[in-house]
């Protein structure tokens, strides 16, 4: 009972110290009442120091933070439960199944699996994120070699990429882009915010236009190529689409006649198996 007791004691302590400690952010994150685009910088920053107390390298540190933001959660509270879920929760319900009594392989498979859950829904929420930036890409740069070849200033069509970016696992990330230019005016500042969101070539390469429009005030070469190329890579998406709707339709109908094929086959199938007895008794 004592040696039960001061595990318990031993547990509890570190868990009390650890939300004591965490109350006062939690506190501060959800309860002040400031603008709502300086409140996600400084969600930011909150989330970089929890990561600072985990038990991670900085490299792995640093993948945590670049997943969570690619994924598009990172200035929400929703990252703040994917953390807690995904890398707290596991720890703790591996240590309370091994003082419940259960076995130690038991332990480890449930909390591998409250650990692996949350990786998976976050690898598909940047899956999709991606594939809503590729079909909607070619929109954007339609949208500002448009405006700015009829006139528009080249920073006014830029504010207003946000309203063409209509889907909404990519509009967040335009409206901040827009929110923090508009404030700050500081171009490279406000690009990093599309860069980190959607990683590799096709997002560098928005960034570059939208650099070069706003420094030569024309719409070149290169949004023009850009706009056709990624309409090409959105319609080739449409294609591959609607090959796996064909297949998928062809498998539904399959599965749909199974049971009229199974009727219409059943009597043969009984008289050859029949047929195939009398010989073996035979």
């Amino acid at each position: 009972m004592d040696r039960t007791w001061n595990i318990c004691l031993s547990l509890i302590l570190p868990i009390f110290a650890a939300v004591y400690n965490l109350i006062p952010v939690f506190y501060v994150y959800l309860l002040r009442k400031k603008e709502k685009w300086v409140r996600r910088s400084d969600g930011k920053e909150e989330l970089k120091r929890i990561i600072s107390f985990l038990p991670l390298s900085d490299k792995q540190k640093s993948h945590v933070l670049n997943r969570i933001e690619e994924a598009g959660i990172g200035d929400e509270r929703t990252w703040m439960y994917w953390l807690i879920i995904s890398k707290i929760f596991p720890l703790v319900l591996l240590v309370l199944m091994l003082i419940s009594g259960y076995r130690l392989i038991d332990s480890i498979v449930c909390s591998a699996g409250c650990y692996v859950l949350p990786e998976i829904w976050l690898n598909r929420r940047i899956k999709d994120r991606k594939g809503a930036f590729e079909r909607n890409a070619y929109k954007i740069y339609s949208f500002l070699h448009t405006q700015i070849s009829s006139g528009v200033k080249a920073t006014d069509a830029v504010r207003g990429m946000y309203e063409i970016a209509d889907h909404q696992l990519i509009r967040d990330c335009f409206i901040r882009f827009t929110a923090r230019y508009e404030l700050t005016l500081d171009l490279e500042g406000s690009l990093e915010i599309i860069t980190r969101s959607f990683r590799g070539y096709d997002g560098e390469m928005m960034c570059v236009c939208i650099k070069q429009c706003i420094d030569s005030g024309s719409a070149g070469k290169t949004l023009l190529k850009m706009e056709q190329m990624m309409f090409s890579k959105y319609f080739n998406i449409l294609q591959t689409e609607t090959d796996k709707y064909k297949t998928r339709i062809l498998i539904t109908g399959l599965i749909g006649l199974s049971p009229l094929i199974i009727l219409l086959c059943a009597p043969m199938i009984y008289e050859a198996v029949s047929g195939f007895m009398t010989m073996i008794t035979i």
